[in-house]
């Protein structure tokens, strides 16, 4: 096996443990001593890869910003999907994403530095062409209509990244759903007729799973 192949091997293997072990007691409760003993490596082993926890904590947000950027990529690339499945697709993956919701679990945003800038710039750089894409796609096909797709893009994933995040700012799930509400509004008036009633619930679930 050749190095770069073992280098990333390895740090898949730290990886993976890391995250279970997160899960499971908590980044704040979890050692480095933790790691070393569940991927049976030296501390010597795992300082070659990582600086330590929370370097290891920002490589899982990294993994899980490139997972959303291939999937949003995966769902936009199938044409036998409508618009509206194509958003409804997105929107289930974000409450179904297991790093993803084990990092909010675990508050990474206030323990990675420059964790909200990281993933900012993630969006408006990475996710918000593909979903103008996916807009831009229903358009032609006469599903939706938009005026400003791209800037449609970006407003709703500034909103749902910052001003829905109940780490951020937490809130109550009272206060998150008055703000969702109004925020599925305001995707009415840039997207006119992308989402209704029954897709609101949907959302309204995966905020739900994302506020615990």
């Amino acid at each position: 096996m050749k190095q770069q192949e073992k280098t990333k091997k390895s740090k898949e293997k730290i990886l993976s443990a890391a995250i279970k072990l997160f899960s499971e007691q908590g980044y704040d409760a979890t050692s480095l001593q933790d790691i070393t003993k569940k991927t049976q490596m030296s501390k010597g082993a795992i300082y070659h890869h990582f600086k330590g926890k929370q370097d290891i904590l920002q490589a899982l947000t990294e993994e899980a910003h490139n997972c959303v950027r291939d999937y949003f990529e995966e769902v936009k690339n199938n044409h036998a999907l409508s618009t509206k499945e194509k958003i409804l697709k997105i929107i289930s993956y974000f409450g179904n994403n297991s790093i993803q919701n084990n990092l909010i679990e675990n508050r990474w945003v206030e323990k990675v530095p420059y964790a909200l800038l990281d993933t900012l710039r993630c969006s408006m750089e990475n996710l918000s062409p593909i979903l103008a894409e996916i807009f831009q796609q229903g358009i032609e096909k006469k599903e939706i209509k938009c005026d400003h797709p791209t800037f449609a893009a970006e407003v709703i994933l500034i909103l749902a990244d910052v001003w829905l995040d109940p780490i951020l700012f937490k809130w109550q799930l009272e206060e998150l759903e008055l703000r969702s509400d109004y925020v599925f509004g305001i995707i009415n008036q840039l997207v006119p007729g992308l989402i209704n009633e029954e897709d609101i619930k949907l959302m309204k679930i995966t905020i739900h799973k994302l506020s615990k």
